[in-house]
């Protein structure tokens, strides 16, 4: 993919993305496979709360799984302990960066940006 685009006279680009459906399916594989850290993994309540049946304390703390949120079989598919960039390739299978994985709360879309450098400098 990247010969063809490019020819080896140019850099790759953010607008190439379209044109590059593989390295795209790679670069969302990695993170599936090894998420990214969060810059702000833990959270407390400042309150008691209730959600659904559970009891929630003032003080307890959250953090959020984003191995677990990157390795439904419904969202991705069967396997996603190998390493197979393939799956992006059906549209059925769900962009990492659409799931909470990449943050939480007021972060969430500064996480999904980072992101999408991330995988545009891999």
């Amino acid at each position: 993919e990247l010969d063809h685009l490019l020819a080896g006279v140019r850099l790759v680009e953010f607008d190439h993305e379209p044109e590059l459906p593989y390295i795209s399916a790679i670069c969302k594989e990695m993170v599936l496979w090894h998420p990214l850290p969060l810059k702000s993994v833990v959270h407390t309540t400042s309150e008691d709360d209730v959600m659904g049946v559970y009891f929630i304390a003032k003080g307890m703390i959250a953090v959020g799984n984003s191995w677990a949120l990157l390795h439904g079989k419904a969202d991705f598919g069967p396997n996603t302990n190998k390493f197979i960039p393939e799956r992006y390739l059906n549209p059925r299978v769900r962009d990492p960066a659409l799931t909470r994985a990449f943050g939480y709360g007021r972060r969430y879309v500064l996480d999904i940006t980072s992101f999408n450098g991330y995988t545009h400098i891999i």
